[in-house]
């Protein structure tokens, strides 16, 4: 039947229907089809529907029927959604409590509702599905993240659903601490010619160190015989002259994983004492004599003896003590100088006398006494 309906169709007719079909035949299967094909499947249709009834017979049922599947299936697909998004890194400082941000994604042309999700990434951080905000949990270690967050429009109209996904680097930067220190006393004491050793704990007192980093100490300004170890112990050498000596120290906090290091200078004094001298001196000669009538002078150093002045302060003399029968008959200078006048009773005299080593610089000063005698004859 469909032979003979060609043969007794005119050249144009089988012409026009041979242009519908050859456009039918071109489009995709039913299956394959999207709404991208509407433009082929009407343009096809349209070349069927303008054929007369003579022409449409010269089309096979066949291919009358595809043609009607595929406009079918063209308009019941549904365009790609056109969502589109940008994002936007984030950065912070690390906190210990929770840190929400602004939604970093930027969506535009969605068809329908557009929901958020984290399609991958560190626990440490969720995306609120409604705004798309994003939260790093309290605690959220200093270093790089890198999430995958999921754009979804629902679709509209013609339109289907559809999602795209961007990569967003969360830097958590190292927060700064808070480190509060201080001397354990403004000054502290030693002595000449001693070390003196001052522990850790007795010399510095550490009050808020936020990071809990390992805190050391060193020392910045003051003498070189002070020094101060790493861990905070301060040393005073025993060569160290007696004075006052102000110490500059920096305390420095080690910078941990989610902490800077901090630093702060403490300044404390060094007291160093005097050291107590030791004098030793004693009479040349027991019993001095001299002649009754007669003048006798005797030069210090046939009067004293110094047998140990380890300042080696000056040393003065001074007459304390003399029998009564002497006074003002002998006399002592501050050199030492022993003189028994001519007026001098007969006799033995009893003197004494002290001896004074002035202070130094490193020594405080010393008295002794000293006591011989004076035979007058």
């Amino acid at each position: 039947a469909q032979a003979a309906k060609e043969a007794a169709a005119t050249q144009a007719d089988t012409e026009a229907a041979m242009k519908a079909a050859v456009a039918i035949a071109a489009l995709p299967e039913a299956a394959n089809t999207t709404a991208y094909d509407r433009d082929q499947v009407d343009s096809a249709k349209a070349a069927y529907d303008a054929l007369t009834a003579t022409q449409k017979e010269l089309i096979s049922l066949d291919s009358q029927a595809k043609l009607q599947a595929v406009y079918d299936a063209a308009y019941a697909a549904k365009f790609n959604n056109t969502i589109t998004a940008t994002a936007k890194n984030l950065s912070m400082t690390y906190q210990t409590s929770a840190k929400t941000f602004a939604n970093p994604l930027t969506v535009k042309s969605a068809q329908g509702a557009v929901t958020y999700s984290k399609a991958s990434g560190s626990a440490n951080f969720t995306v609120n599905a409604t705004t798309g905000k994003v939260t790093a949990k309290k605690g959220t270690a200093a270093g790089s993240y890198t999430i995958q967050i999921k754009a979804s429009a629902a679709g509209a109209g013609e339109y289907a659903a559809g999602s795209v996904t961007k990569s967003v680097t969360v830097t958590v930067a190292k927060a700064a601490n808070t480190l509060n220190a201080k001397v354990v006393k403004a000054t502290q004491k030693a002595k000449y010619g001693k070390k003196a050793t001052i522990a850790a704990k007795k010399a510095f007192k550490v009050t808020t160190n936020t990071s809990k980093g390992k805190v050391t100490y060193k020392k910045t300004k003051g003498n070189a015989k002070i020094a101060v170890s790493s861990a905070g112990k301060v040393t005073v050498k025993k060569g160290l002259k007696a004075g006052t000596y102000t110490v500059k120290v920096k305390a420095t906090s080690k910078a941990t994983t989610n902490y800077k290091s901090a630093s702060k200078v403490l300044t404390f004094k060094v007291k160093v004492a005097k050291a107590a001298n030791t004098l030793k001196v004693k009479a040349a000669k027991a019993t001095q004599t001299a002649k009754y009538g007669k003048k006798t002078a005797l030069a210090a150093s046939k009067a004293f003896k110094v047998t140990k002045n380890v300042s080696k302060g000056k040393i003065t003399y001074k007459l304390t003590k003399v029998s009564a029968k002497a006074k003002g008959k002998i006399t002592v200078s501050k050199a030492g100088k022993v003189v028994v006048k001519k007026g001098l009773a007969k006799g033995t005299h009893t003197v004494k006398v002290s001896a004074t080593s002035k202070a130094t610089k490193n020594y405080k000063s010393k008295t002794t006494s000293v006591t011989f005698k004076v035979k007058c004859k």
